[in-house]
Formats: structure tokens, C-alpha cells, sequence
């Protein structure tokens, strides 16, 4: 019979939720991403990492202009969907906002709430008029999306505003969103 003090089960309870909150990707995924973009290895990992890590809630991604950014995203996020998802059930979900088609802000939330809908089969509100708005449309289509698949209870969903430096009325709505525990928001510049 083992005998624990109670600082070593407090250190096993840290590390398992360690553990299970943050875990490296894998090589052969980041592998398989890397191969497409030479010298970009380690910035691929990077988001791979900061994708699994159910903390993150923004992820700015921010450089020069032709670099590869978008292209990249959209790559680590086609695979992640892929991997972590399964025929029946797809437990990650994307949905890439170009924000330089945008003309207002009414317009860019108008075109996420519709975005989102139809990623997730949802009849949506073709209008949104505030950030508030946004984030209950939001929230009810995610809270529609788990009570129709109860499997995807902890699945997350990824919102790509590409382009958003380019965006010429200042919008308050990345915090807002934020706030919304089943979303990570990814802001790319150009």
C-alpha cells in the first residue's frame, strides 16, 4: 500500500491539469502543414499550440504584407477541423471573415452573424445592428449548435476576421466577442 503526502497528490493534481489544459501539437500534423510553406515551421507550430490551448481567446497574427498569414490560417484550421473531427461530428468549426469586403462595421457584424449561421445550419437574422447584437446572435447559434449535437458539447468555434487592420471604422466588437467561451476570434493584418 502507497502512502502520498499531500503535497505530491496536489503536485500529480497540478500536472494532470496542466496536462489537460495545454498540450503540444503534433509533429506529424505540424509536419504536414510545414511541408506546404518552407521557413515557417516553428510560426505553424505556434498556431497549431495556441489553437489546442482552451484559454486562448484572441490570437492576433500580425506582419508584413504577402507573408503567408491568411494562407497559412486557413490551412492550420482546414487540418485541425480534419483531425479533430470525425465523419459524423466535426468538434472544430471556422469561418474566415474578409474584412476588406466590408464596407461599414453594420456590415462586417451583419456578415459574421450570417457566416457563422450557415457554417452551422442555423436560420439567422439577416440584420445586426450592435455589438451587443452580434454577440447574442452569436450565443444562441453555438447554444443551438450543442443542444442539436450533444456530442459537441465542447467543441469551439473559430472566427478568422482576415484583414482587420484594413478595416476603416474602429469596431469595438473583438472584445465583445471575447467574452464568448466557445469562440476564438484570429485577426490577421495585411
Amino acid at each position: 500500500m502507497a502512502v502520498s503526502s499531500s503535497k505530491e497528490v496536489n503536485q500529480t493534481s497540478h500536472i494532470q491539469m496542466a496536462q489537460s489544459v495545454f498540450s503540444l501539437p503534433s509533429e506529424i500534423l505540424v509536419s504536414a502543414i510545414a511541408s506546404q510553406f518552407p521557413c515557417r515551421h516553428e510560426i505553424i507550430r505556434t498556431l497549431i499550440t495556441l489553437l489546442s490551448v482552451q484559454a486562448n481567446k484572441n490570437i492576433v497574427l500580425y506582419g508584413l504584407n504577402a507573408t503567408g498569414k491568411s494562407v497559412i490560417t486557413k490551412r492550420v484550421l482546414e487540418r485541425l477541423s480534419i483531425s479533430q473531427g470525425s465523419t459524423e461530428t466535426n468538434l472544430f468549426q471556422y469561418d474566415i471573415i474578409k474584412t476588406a469586403e466590408c464596407i461599414t462595421t453594420r456590415h462586417l457584424m451583419e456578415k459574421t452573424v450570417n457566416t457563422v449561421a450557415d457554417t452551422l445550419g442555423y436560420r439567422a437574422n439577416n440584420r445586426c445592428e450592435s455589438t451587443s447584437q452580434l454577440v447574442n446572435e452569436l450565443e444562441k447559434m453555438l447554444h443551438w449548435s450543442r443542444s442539436q449535437n450533444p456530442e459537441a458539447a465542447a467543441s469551439r468555434h473559430v472566427l478568422v476576421f482576415d484583414g482587420i487592420d484594413q478595416q476603416s471604422v474602429h469596431t469595438p466588437m473583438l472584445p465583445a466577442l471575447a467574452k464568448l467561451g466557445e469562440l476564438v476570434c484570429i485577426c490577421t493584418s495585411h
